[in-house]
């Protein structure tokens, strides 16, 4: 085993004398290291890094000490707050300048942006019910096949169109016979649903820029749109 001898004044390491016990090295710091001087020298078990000598003590310099001392870089999480180095659990759109926590405003923006898309076309082709009956959802698809059918009764001369399927209230599937007047109700009814969801999204779109950064941190994207969605 070994003791580590560090002198006083700077604290640096001198000398790492191998002894037989602890409390041999003690009685006899001479018998193990010739050069010591206990005004000049001080040991102690541990090999310090950075060490400190307080009321006679050796220890480890703190994070603090180090920092002071320039010896220290903050991490990405860290402040000084009070003297005391702190670590922050960070959001994704958050970062410390300056000491201080701030908002990616153009991260956070985009990312309400994304979640906004989803909820527009979420609600854009929920399902509604038709003539108290029917259900039936307002996806692209739906829309496409609705649009082509209009186009073939148009060159046809037909005023109905045998076949839409829907779903009853229970989900089952059921085939109905759609005249002229249905198609351009049902057409309608999606129109202005597809609409309404891009008018939600427009309203929300254009008062972000206006948000303070604690509003856009707690900013709600499902609650916003709902709430600007029962508006309209």
């Amino acid at each position: 085993m070994y003791v580590v001898i560090y002198d006083k004044k700077n604290l640096s390491i001198i000398a790492r004398p191998t002894i037989t016990t602890l409390k041999e090295f003690k009685g006899n710091p001479v018998l193990f290291y010739p050069d010591w001087d206990i005004a000049k020298h001080i040991w102690d078990e541990t090999e310090f890094k950075n060490p400190v000598l307080e009321n006679g003590d050796l220890r480890e310099s703190t994070k603090e000490e180090l920092y002071k001392a320039g010896k220290y870089i903050l991490s990405s999480n860290e402040i000084v707050e009070n003297g005391k180095i702190k670590t922050i659990k960070l959001s994704e759109f958050e970062y410390i300048e300056d000491n201080k926590i701030k908002l990616n405003r153009n991260k956070k923006i985009e990312s309400i942006k994304e979640k906004l898309g989803i909820f527009k076309t979420q609600y854009s082709e929920k399902e509604f019910i038709f003539k108290d009956e029917y259900v039936q959802k307002n996806r692209e698809l739906d829309k496409n096949n609705l649009n082509s059918i209009v186009t073939m009764l148009m060159f046809s001369g037909k005023d109905r169109f045998e076949g839409w399927k829907f779903k009853d209230k229970q989900g089952n599937d059921v085939y109905v016979t759609l005249m002229k007047q249905d198609i351009v109700a049902l057409s309608d009814i999606m129109t202005a649903q597809t609409t309404k969801a891009m008018h939600t999204e427009s309203k929300i779109l254009k008062k972000l820029d206006n948000l303070t950064d604690d509003e856009l941190k707690e900013f709600n994207v499902k609650e916003e749109f709902e709430k600007e969605w029962n508006k309209i």
